[in-house]
Protein backbone atom coordinates (compact mmCIF):
# COMPACT_ATOMS: atom_id res chain seq x y z
CA UNK A 1 0.00 0.00 0.00
CA UNK A 2 2.91 2.35 0.72
CA UNK A 3 4.68 2.12 -3.05
CA UNK A 4 1.09 2.46 -5.05
CA UNK A 5 -0.03 5.73 -2.17
CA UNK A 6 3.80 7.18 -3.01
CA UNK A 7 2.63 6.96 -6.15
CA UNK A 8 -0.32 8.74 -5.84
CA UNK A 9 1.28 11.50 -3.68
CA UNK A 10 3.91 11.71 -6.62
CA UNK A 11 1.34 12.64 -9.08
CA UNK A 12 -0.25 15.07 -6.46
CA UNK A 13 3.11 16.41 -5.53
CA UNK A 14 3.44 17.36 -10.02
CA UNK A 15 -0.05 18.77 -9.98
CA UNK A 16 -1.05 15.76 -12.35
CA UNK A 17 -3.80 14.24 -9.55
CA UNK A 18 -5.93 16.44 -6.73
CA UNK A 19 -7.92 14.20 -4.77
CA UNK A 20 -10.94 14.90 -2.87
CA UNK A 21 -10.07 16.37 0.99
CA UNK A 22 -12.07 13.90 2.39
CA UNK A 23 -9.67 11.05 0.93
CA UNK A 24 -5.98 10.00 1.93
CA UNK A 25 -4.14 8.34 -0.80
CA UNK A 26 -4.30 5.20 0.80
CA UNK A 27 -8.02 5.60 0.60
CA UNK A 28 -8.11 6.78 -2.81
CA UNK A 29 -5.94 3.61 -3.73
CA UNK A 30 -8.51 1.50 -1.42
CA UNK A 31 -11.25 2.57 -3.97
CA UNK A 32 -9.58 1.13 -7.25
CA UNK A 33 -7.65 -1.76 -5.29
CA UNK A 34 -11.48 -3.09 -4.27
CA UNK A 35 -12.69 -2.64 -7.93
CA UNK A 36 -10.21 -4.85 -9.05
CA UNK A 37 -9.85 -7.36 -6.33
CA UNK A 38 -13.60 -7.69 -6.28
CA UNK A 39 -13.75 -8.01 -9.92
CA UNK A 40 -11.76 -10.44 -10.17
CA UNK A 41 -13.16 -13.02 -7.39
CA UNK A 42 -16.26 -12.18 -9.56
CA UNK A 43 -14.59 -13.50 -13.15
CA UNK A 44 -13.06 -16.43 -11.61
CA UNK A 45 -15.79 -17.41 -8.92
CA UNK A 46 -18.61 -17.13 -11.24
CA UNK A 47 -19.08 -18.99 -14.51
CA UNK A 48 -22.74 -17.85 -14.91
CA UNK A 49 -20.99 -14.23 -15.79
CA UNK A 50 -21.93 -14.33 -19.73
CA UNK A 51 -25.35 -15.82 -19.06
CA UNK A 52 -26.70 -12.14 -16.96
CA UNK A 53 -24.84 -10.02 -19.76
CA UNK A 54 -20.83 -9.62 -18.99
CA UNK A 55 -18.65 -11.13 -21.68
CA UNK A 56 -15.67 -9.69 -21.28
CA UNK A 57 -15.29 -8.80 -17.23
CA UNK A 58 -11.54 -7.73 -17.64
CA UNK A 59 -12.79 -5.24 -20.07
CA UNK A 60 -15.25 -3.97 -18.32
CA UNK A 61 -12.63 -3.30 -15.29
CA UNK A 62 -10.64 -1.69 -17.39
CA UNK A 63 -13.14 0.67 -18.93
CA UNK A 64 -14.17 1.30 -15.00
CA UNK A 65 -10.69 2.24 -14.16
CA UNK A 66 -10.20 4.51 -17.04
CA UNK A 67 -12.97 6.16 -16.63
CA UNK A 68 -12.21 6.78 -12.76
CA UNK A 69 -9.13 7.97 -13.50
CA UNK A 70 -10.25 10.22 -15.64
CA UNK A 71 -12.81 11.70 -13.83
CA UNK A 72 -10.67 12.44 -11.17
CA UNK A 73 -8.74 14.05 -13.54
CA UNK A 74 -4.97 12.52 -13.48
CA UNK A 75 -3.24 13.56 -16.15
CA UNK A 76 -2.47 12.77 -18.80
CA UNK A 77 -6.51 11.90 -19.44
CA UNK A 78 -6.47 9.32 -22.27
CA UNK A 79 -9.37 7.83 -24.19
CA UNK A 80 -10.33 4.50 -23.84
CA UNK A 81 -8.24 2.99 -26.83
CA UNK A 82 -5.06 4.42 -25.65
CA UNK A 83 -5.64 3.55 -21.57
CA UNK A 84 -6.02 -0.22 -23.00
CA UNK A 85 -2.96 0.08 -25.49
CA UNK A 86 -1.23 1.38 -22.05
CA UNK A 87 -2.07 -1.83 -20.35
CA UNK A 88 -1.29 -4.08 -22.97
CA UNK A 89 2.28 -2.83 -23.16
CA UNK A 90 2.48 -2.49 -19.28
CA UNK A 91 0.85 -6.09 -19.06
CA UNK A 92 3.73 -7.52 -21.88
CA UNK A 93 6.69 -6.19 -19.90
CA UNK A 94 5.60 -7.34 -16.36
CA UNK A 95 4.79 -10.96 -17.99
CA UNK A 96 8.52 -10.85 -19.48
CA UNK A 97 10.05 -9.14 -16.63
CA UNK A 98 8.20 -12.03 -14.23
CA UNK A 99 9.11 -14.60 -16.36
CA UNK A 100 12.48 -13.66 -16.51
CA UNK A 101 12.83 -13.57 -12.76
CA UNK A 102 10.79 -17.10 -12.65
CA UNK A 103 13.56 -19.10 -14.39
CA UNK A 104 16.35 -17.23 -13.19
CA UNK A 105 15.12 -18.13 -9.63
CA UNK A 106 13.66 -21.66 -10.31
CA UNK A 107 15.10 -24.35 -8.04
CA UNK A 108 17.24 -26.78 -9.20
Amino acid sequence: MGIVAGIVRDAMARDELVIPESLTPEEFVFGFWAINYGSQILTYSSPSLPAIGINDPFNAIRVHCCTLLNGFGWQPTMMLSEYNEFMRKLNETLQTKFWSLKKSTAFH
